[in-house]
């Protein structure tokens, strides 16, 4: 049985033009994301975009370097257009670190009992 091969994340960071609105989200929705959907190696992304609407965060999954190295490529050749609703502010390659899931549930100390504490020496 073979193993799975890895995935290969890109980290888009996106500077929105807070001055058309919505507009900017809309372009990405609706130009952006399809166009990197239909990139080969595709697996999967996730669109992140702040309270203020002024950055968007776009993480892409692929299933090779390669696959991952030719967005990175294409989005960096992309010159700043100040009359655009959108720019790519950085783009990177990453690496996975390590996966951090969800701790354990801890048993609550009972109500009316002292926790103790421990001191580490200095």
């Amino acid at each position: 049985m073979s193993s799975p091969s890895p995935t290969v994340t890109v980290l888009m960071v996106l500077d929105l033009a807070q001055r058309v609105g919505d507009e900017a989200l809309t372009r990405i929705r609706h130009d952006l994301l399809p166009w990197i959907r239909h990139l080969d190696g595709f697996r999967g992304a996730r669109w992140l975009v702040s309270d203020d609407r002024g950055t968007g965060v776009v993480l892409v999954e692929f299933g090779s370097p390669e696959a991952a190295a030719g967005l990175v490529t294409q989005a960096a050749a992309q010159r700043r257009e100040p009359a655009r609703s959108w720019n790519v502010a950085l783009v990177v390659l990453l690496d996975e670190a390590g996966v951090v899931g969800a701790p354990p549930d801890l048993p609550r100390p009972r109500r009316g009992s002292r926790q103790q504490t421990s001191q580490l020496d200095a």
